[in-house]
């Protein structure tokens, strides 16, 4: 039993300390596995904590994990609705996506649709996403999904 109390005190110490050094979130997921392995124990401990799973949405996102990410992002508001920090990701991460289809707008337009489809899903007020999204489908001559996306925009 003392080896338990020892294992789970070592593991809430580690999870608040990568918790806690949010400011720069980067020194601590830069080892993305032992990252994601420290947080997954925490959110077995405290599956309650909207804040683990914001995290494990970063870990997430910076490994190209997108539908996980979203799933945490989807968690952490459920658990604590209207919680700025989760609203602020969301936000982030949903622009992020949009500059990061810019960037290849020319080259690829299905991954283009496809980044701002998650966008959308990330952060569905988000109207250059839609745009976007809208713009790549006209310049592929998919005129109805272009009018869709257009139309649909909030």
């Amino acid at each position: 039993m003392p080896n338990t109390v020892i294992l789970i005190g070592t593991l809430i110490a580690r999870t608040l300390f990568a918790i806690q050094s949010f400011g720069n979130p980067l020194d601590y997921l830069k080892d993305s596995p032992k990252a994601l392995r420290d947080i997954n124990r925490s959110i077995y401990l405290r599956p309650t904590i909207e804040e683990s799973y914001r995290l494990r949405s970063k870990i997430y996102y910076k490994d190209g994990d997108m539908k996980n990410a979203f799933d945490d992002i989807l968690t952490a508001e459920l658990i604590k609705p209207g919680d700025a920090k989760t609203k602020n990701w969301r936000t982030w991460s949903g622009e992020n996506l949009i500059n990061r289809g810019k960037k290849v707008f020319e080259q690829d337009k299905e991954e283009v649709i496809e980044r701002y489809s998650l966008a959308i899903q990330i952060d569905p007020e988000n109207v250059l996403a839609y745009y976007w999204k809208g713009d790549a489908y006209y310049s592929l001559k998919q005129l109805d999904a272009a009018r869709g996306d257009l139309v649909l925009s909030p």
